[in-house]
């Protein structure tokens, strides 16, 4: 709808040139283009990253049958808490939202 502050959802759908509601794509601080892909990778890679070193890591240290799987599992932990911690910071999720 034209004549109000809050545009009709099912108007907006249709493509209509003069709707003031936001696109996902335009939010303030959301990631975009280039930099959406590379935030993607580097959450999707770290994980796999740590996991890979601390397979080849541990086993190096410590001498076990299940020091491979543990050191895999390990880097794995920690690179899936560290792209999360990342993720939230990077998201604002520390902000209050207004109601």
């Amino acid at each position: 709808m034209h004549g109000s502050s809050q545009p009709d959802t099912e108007d907006c759908a249709a493509g209509c040139s003069r709707c003031t509601a936001e696109e996902p794509s335009s939010q303030a601080g959301a990631p975009s283009g280039v930099r959406m892909a590379a935030l993607s990778a580097g959450f999707l890679l770290a994980p796999l990253a740590l996991a890979i070193l601390g397979a080849v890591a541990l086993p190096a240290a410590w001498r076990h049958e299940a020091s491979q799987l543990l050191g895999g599992l390990a880097g794995l932990g920690l690179g899936i808490v560290a792209s999360a911690l990342a993720a939230r910071r990077l998201h604002g999720a520390g902000t209050t939202q207004e109601e």
